[in-house]
């Protein structure tokens, strides 16, 4: 599964919409960082155009992501474990205050 979060992995038009939004952010991405410091008309207006086509893509995804019951289903699942190891994380730890005969105090992140 790697860096995929589980609605990738079991929802085939999520993963579409993501892959088209990464390309169209980094197309973007690129194209600035080429072209940085030309000022341009045609210049400005290519930018404004790859801006346009990530925002479009990626509102797409998050249109998907809120419509599609799968991708409810798994992110409500995700969501979960994510809660459980966050309060797994803001358990109480053990510290010792000093040297070997001091009490040991408890601290909550």
């Amino acid at each position: 599964m790697g860096n995929q979060s589980l609605v990738q992995v079991v929802c085939a038009g999520y993963e579409g919409l993501f892959n088209e939004s990464q390309v169209a952010l980094n197309s973007w991405a690129y194209e600035r960082a080429e072209i940085s410091g030309h000022r341009e008309r045609d210049v400005n207006d290519k930018l404004r155009t790859l801006q346009r086509d990530f925002l479009k893509a990626w509102a797409l995804l998050l249109n998907h992501k809120r419509d599609c019951e799968v991708c409810q289903v798994i992110s409500t699942i995700e969501d979960v474990h994510a809660e459980t190891r966050a309060a797994a994380l803001r358990a109480p730890f053990p510290i010792r205050a000093g040297g070997n005969n001091s009490r040991i105090r408890f601290s909550i992140l």
